[in-house]
């Protein structure tokens, strides 16, 4: 399985999963201020799984509940809904436009959390395109057998599911004996967070009910 089918395979279940837990929701509180949107949803009959989303000046949009608290940041607003229905309009959770919109609203990074099978398949991935790219395949210090020997055990290693993206770091940093890696692997291994994704799916909800004009 290569990287991109097992990453997209991954991406796909968070979306949709996200997707699922607000396919019942309906907007059970609002208010709108001054072009600025505030509402609630629940679930029918049951007080989990609600979110509130609201619209802040500045072009920010807090969202929270039974979630993690975000704040995403900037967009156009000129009317109550209209940034939700801006943020919502991109197609899946790891448009990486929407997740810089989180970061900046944030100010760190809480959008992509770390899967171990992943970031041993990207690593795995990387090694290939360099031996691919190489025109002295041989000569390259990754098809040394004993290297590749210790890259092999390192991927297994990080593949564990208990292994955290610290660790899988330090791993990595005993096999590549260079720092010309260091800009790629802190990336390896790096998925669209759920609960970021639920916050993307409420929008798109909120959007769906908003455009059909359902009122509490």
């Amino acid at each position: 399985m290569t990287t991109d089918t097992l990453r997209s395979g991954r991406e796909a279940t968070t979306t949709e999963l996200a997707i699922k837990q607000f396919a019942t929701h309906t907007i059970t509180h609002r208010s709108e201020v001054d072009g600025l949107g505030r509402w609630k949803l629940n679930r029918p009959g049951t007080p989990v799984m609600w979110v509130e989303v609201i619209e802040l000046r500045g072009g920010k949009l807090f969202i929270h509940g039974d979630i993690d608290p975000q704040i995403w940041a900037y967009g156009s607003q000129t009317r109550a809904g209209g940034l939700v229905r801006w943020m919502a309009s991109r197609e899946a959770p790891s448009d990486h436009y929407l997740q810089e919109k989180a970061r900046i609203g944030m100010g760190r990074d809480l959008v992509r959390t770390f899967d171990p099978a992943i970031a041993a398949e990207d690593a795995r991935e990387f090694v290939r395109q360099e031996l691919d790219e190489c025109d002295d395949n041989e000569g390259h210090p990754y098809a040394a057998p004993e290297w590749a020997e210790r890259f092999d055990e390192a991927c297994k290693r990080v593949a564990r599911i208990d292994t955290s993206h610290e660790t899988a770091c330090d791993i990595w940093g005993e096999v590549f004996d260079t720092r010309d890696e260091w800009e790629f692997y802190p990336d390896w291994g790096m998925v669209t967070d759920a609960h970021f994704a639920l916050a993307w799916a409420a929008l798109v909800k909120l959007t769906e009910l908003l455009d059909g004009e359902v009122t509490p």
